[in-house]
């Protein structure tokens, strides 16, 4: 190589990850802009660290931090835990080295700006190009954005089943490429092009696993896809769904053949207003006669507008939009039932169509008659449409004029020109055999069969046909092999020096027959082979003669002994797996054969090597069925640029990886894992180039620490390691650090930060030692809260899609069987409940549903009324132990919270937990403010910044306070000496950034929230009502009394009784009805306690 650089050295080079230079341009997305919050960061991060290792080992935590100024600016951090402790060889992993998750590492792989990148928004199918798509969110030069709540999904394969599934996009990544680009072609002719660090998944005799792309190898098998999920596929079109209000009133349309229901309609929904003599009907801005509309009904048409304004789409789906063109009528159907014909139609407009303003034409073959017969035929059929047919020297020329239809083609996505036509988005939604028919078309009008009729070849100049085609194959389980070339020049002059680039799609073997007869033994496909290699363990040496085999041969061949006895073998492994000794009278040559093996030992539990053998068959069992493909790496080149270029990646959360380009798999980016502790020391190493000093009792003995970070290459430096033997046996560890920041005692400080989290967590033990002030808070409840546990996904909320896949994915052997396993809270009597609502036979086997079925069955599991999602998946607190804590920091008046019950968002199990205190300490708290004080949590830790952009705030300045007793400016939170606690708990917190300090704004949690504070509300507004009359009470008494003497004179003269007799009797009848302070404190403790 040039300069005398090795490919090791570059490898290494390349494989650096500047941790120092990531850190410094990021700061602001990490917590550390600027030196308040920093410190407050570097605390924060040691406190949860601490927390988080006691509450997983059970212990009660009690956490001592100590905070101390030793320089200008410069800080002293201690934070110390009665943890279980580490061991201490996992010291430095686990403070020094910034593992392949974070977000350090991660950040520089990325993918370049032109490649494609299949979109699913909204269940519609975009192929973007990475760059331009990210772009989008992210205008600035570098950056990572949030995007849960925007619906992004791709492609990704789930690691457990397999399977490819749209998955959504947590983050997209955009950054200034600092390293060499690299271009990876395998076979078939896929290509994708990487930076040297992104990862790319290979199959190893290992399984799959993911390899940056400076380490892949000619020969490597890389992992791409071989059949595609479907997306929910429609059932009818409606083509007045793409005609807007403004096309239909500028065009003049009317709809004639619809029901007198629309008109019955239109006067349920409207409100009757006179003027003067007439009668209209009017709905918000709209207005109409009540004589027109009689005639309209009479004559059984309506203006197309109107129907569009008022949304009554529905209503005229049998009728027909009709205009006028010199005269002469033309009727438009609007309901498209033949969706097969429509993709026949639409196949053969990419192939040889064309659309200009007025009229759709087609120029085909003139040998092609029968094809133009059956294309009128079908436009007649479909759309009601007279087609012309005109023959010509070298063609024949179809016409057909609508301009309603073409301006619903367009909508659609249908363009036009050779370089600029795509496959209309609406084709990924046509069901399969629609899709067929468009498929077939196309090639019948732009391929041919080679001369050997070994492969159907499908040419087009434009690229991005090229890959949706390629895409809607996969989707149809036909996979295609890719190649571009450059044309010639043409004849005329002015063309001789152009080339044009063009692509092709080849079509193989077995998924030829998959589209046409074709009269020749077609073989195996490359993508449906397996490498031998993997059946190395299985003593199949000698088929290792064969680099790979089918599918359906490699399966028979993943054997344990004879090969009529494999299932058996594996049906026993797999209850042993469990745990479960079965009946074993049948099976004792079995047993014996396994023992003979060393698979299982003699108490019938499986060894370490038969684990290892049956996780082996379990994986290579998957990989059969799997959606993937293994191809060869035939190249890889480097691209050198001109100039640096941005580069891109996503974030797909749980999945960590993606399709792009032709349908390879790209590792990705993991977005919100945060970095943690480590995070802290490398900002206090940077800052004040101060090693940290980490202490960690284990096994009676002390271990000391002085650590830093290689920030080249990302490894743990440790300075010294001291070890001191204890007489007792202690446990926990402890942080200290040297950090540059600034100090501030209130507001959204260290002091605040621990004192919320205390009272989320109560159990908690906190001594606190600042520069200015210190305290210790001590736990209010010796409990802690029971460990989340795992639940299967609740019904409410499961989308469409995703429950489409999970039937498909069963192991369950009927649809009851599903519902019931499958789902938390659904029973087999609410499983039998749901399909007779559904009309689908409760025994039929969920992998013979049809589509139509599971959209019955997945409505009727909306309807059908079950039980919130079970409470152990996620981790609240008594409401008691919530109002002592409150009680004991503030003091209030009153107190109460509410915890809601469990509901869904998009699937995903959630609860809410709010609290009220009143009066008390809060008023000092306030600092003469009259705002309520928030206080918002997430899964119990505190939310103090970004509090304008968060869901919590928007549910509490929507609910109207001014109903419970307090007084609310518009559009803000209520004003009283009032703490307003809401802490959000879920199994997915759905953050809006990176700085996790603010949750999306999803409607069904902001329900919740304002549900629980309404509830909430009213217990508060009771207690106000109460302390309001037994003021009035007191002040009516107060008057009485002042009085009471004049008065007492007065009545002893009428009576002639004693002056204090009189005077005694008349102060008991004052106080009969006075607020005694006795009867106040019952009625606190009432309201107090909680229901």
């Amino acid at each position: 190589m040039e300069d005398g650089i090795s490919t090791e050295e570059l490898a290494e080079k390349i494989r650096e990850v500047s941790i120092a230079e990531f850190f410094e341009k990021n700061r602001h997305l990490l917590g550390y802009e600027n030196p308040t919050k920093s410190l407050f960061t570097v605390v924060k991060e040691a406190v949860d660290n601490s927390v988080d290792a006691c509450i997983e080992a059970r212990i009660l935590p009690k956490i001592k931090v100590s905070v101390k100024q030793v320089g200008e600016n410069i800080y002293k951090v201690r934070v110390e835990d009665n943890g279980p402790g580490l061991p201490p060889e996992k010291i430095p992993i686990a403070f020094g080295k910034f593992l392949v998750g974070s977000k350090f590492y991660r950040y520089r792989q990325s993918v370049w700006k032109n490649e494609v990148l299949p979109v699913k928004m909204n269940d519609r199918i975009k192929f973007v190009k990475i760059g331009e798509f990210i772009n989008k969110f992210i205008k600035d030069e570098e950056g990572i954005v949030n995007v849960e709540d925007k619906g992004i999904e791709v492609l990704s394969f789930n690691p457990q089943t397999l399977k490819l599934e749209w998955s959504p996009v947590s983050h997209l990544i955009k950054h200034v490429n600092d390293e060499e680009l690299f271009e990876v072609e395998t076979e078939t002719g896929k290509k994708i092009r990487v930076t040297g660090s992104h990862s790319l998944f290979v199959l190893t005799r290992s399984g799959i696993e993911a390899r940056q792309t400076i380490d892949l190898k000619e020969g490597d098998y890389l992992v791409a896809a071989r059949k595609l999920p479907a997306l929910d596929a429609i059932s009818e079109i409606n083509l007045l769904d793409f005609l807007s209000e403004d096309f239909l009133k500028k065009h003049l349309y009317w709809i004639e053949g619809v029901d007198k229901e629309i008109f019955e309609e239109i006067r349920n929904k409207a409100k009757k207003v006179r003027k003067g003599k007439r009668l209209f009907y009017k709905i918000d801005d709209f207005e109409i006669r009540s004589d027109y509309l009689r005639k309209l009904e009479k004559e059984g048409k309506i203006n197309a507008w109107i129907v569009k304004k008022l949304g009554l789409e529905d209503f005229v789906r049998k009728g027909k939009l009709i205009s006028y063109n010199r005269g002469k009528k033309i009727e438009l159907k609007l309901k498209i039932n033949d969706l097969e014909g429509f993709g026949f139609i639409l196949g053969w407009y990419i192939a040889e169509g064309s659309i200009n303003t007025r009229k759709i034409l087609f120029d085909l073959g003139k040998n092609e008659e029968s094809v133009a017969r059956e294309l009128k035929k079908k436009i007649k059929n479909i759309f009601g449409l007279d087609v012309s047919i005109r023959k010509e020297s070298s063609k024949i020329r179809l016409s057909t004029s609508s301009t309603a239809l073409i301006h619903s083609l367009r909508k659609m996505g249908v363009k036009s020109g050779a370089r600029n036509k795509e496959i209309p988005w609406i084709i990924f939604n046509f069901p399969r055999n629609a899709q067929l028919s468009f498929i077939k078309s196309l090639l019948m009008g732009d391929a041919h069969l080679s001369s050997n009729k070994n492969n159907i070849i499908f040419t087009t100049s434009s690229k991005k046909l090229a890959f949706q085609f390629h895409y809607l194959l996969l989707m149809n389980e036909i996979y295609s092999s890719f190649s571009s070339f450059f044309s010639k020049g043409g004849k005329l002059k002015t063309f001789k020096k152009e080339r044009y680039k063009n692509y092709r799609l080849y079509i193989f073997g077995r998924d030829m027959n998959k589209l046409f007869a074709i009269p020749k033994d077609t073989h195996s496909l490359i993508v449906d082979r397996l490498p031998t290699f993997l059946l190395e363990d299985f003593g199949n040496n000698w088929i290792k003669r064969y680099e790979r085999i089918n599918r359906e041969e490699f399966e028979n061949y993943i054997r344990i002994g004879y090969t009529k006895t494999t299932d058996k073998y594996l049906s026993l492994l797999e209850s042993l797996s469990r745990g479960e000794h079965i009946s074993l009278q049948n099976s004792s040559f079995l047993i014996n054969r396994l023992e003979n093996m060393g698979i299982i030992d003699e108490n019938l539990n499986l060894t370490s090597s038969g684990l290892n053998v049956y996780s082996r068959i379990k994986f290579l069992k998957k990989l059969v069925t799997s959606d993937l493909c293994f191809l060869k790496i035939k190249k890889i080149r480097r691209i050198n640029l001109k100039k640096k270029e941005y580069v891109y990646d996503i974030s797909v959360p749980g999945k960590e990886n993606f399709v792009c380009g032709l349908g390879v798999v790209c590792h990705n980016s993991i977005g919100t894992q945060g970095i943690g502790i480590k995070g802290a020391i490398l900002y206090a190493q940077l800052t004040t180039a101060k090693p940290a000093k980490i202490i960690t009792y284990y096994k009676k003995k002390k271990h000391e620490f002085e650590l830093m970070i290689d920030v080249l290459r990302n490894e743990p430096k440790i300075i010294s390691h001291k070890v001191e033997n204890l007489e007792k046996d202690l446990h926990g560890i402890s942080i200290e650090l040297i950090v540059e920041g600034r100090y501030i005692e209130k507001g959204q400080s260290i002091p605040t930060y621990l004192r919320y989290l205390w009272l989320a967590n109560p159990y908690l033990e906190i001594t606190y030692d600042g520069p200015e002030n210190g305290f210790k808070l001590e736990p209010v409840v010796n409990e802690l809260p029971p460990s989340p546990k795992e639940i299967k996904p609740h019904p409410y909320g499961v989308e469409l899609g995703k429950f489409k896949r999970m039937l498909h994915l069963t192991n369950a052997r009927t649809v009851c069987g599903f519902l019931s396993s499958e789902f938390s809270r659904v029973s087999s009597q609410t499983a039998e409940k749901i399909c007779k609502l559904a009309k689908v036979d409760s025994k039929k086997n969920p992998k013979e549903v049809t589509d139509e079925e599971a959209e019955r069955l997945h409505k009727a599991m909306q309807t059908v009324k079950l039980m919130a999602p079970p409470t152990d998946c996620l981790s609240p607190l008594k409401e008691d132990f919530l109002v002592e804590a409150l009680k004991k920091e503030f003091q209030p008046e009153f107190v109460t919270a509410v915890i809601r019950k469990p509901t869904v968002y998009r699937g995903n199990p959630f609860q809410v937990q709010v609290a009220l205190a009143y009066g008390g300490k809060v008023a000092e708290l306030q600092q003469n403010q009259q705002t309520a004080i928030l206080l918002r949590f997430a899964n119990h830790t505190p939310l103090l910044y970004n509090q304008s952009d968060c869901g919590i705030t928007r549910a509490v300045e929507e609910v109207d306070w001014r109903n419970y007793g307090l007084s609310q400016p518009s559009g803000s939170l209520p004003q009283a000496p009032l703490i307003i606690f809401v802490d959000f708990l879920s199994v997915w917190i759905p953050y809006k950034s990176e700085g996790k300090q603010a949750i999306a704004e999803y409607p069904e949690i902001i329900k919740e929230i304002k549900l629980a504070l309404q509830e909430a509300g009213r217990r508060l507004a009771i207690y106000l009502h109460k302390k309001i009359r037994g003021e009035q009470l007191r002040m009516r008494a107060n008057i009485f009394e002042a009085y009471s003497n004049v008065f007492s004179e007065f009545v002893s003269e009428l009576t002639g009784k004693d002056v204090e007799y009189v005077k005694k009797k008349i102060l008991e009848l004052i106080r009969k009805g006075e607020y005694k302070e006795g009867e106040e404190k019952q009625i606190k403790e009432e309201v107090v306690e909680v229901k």
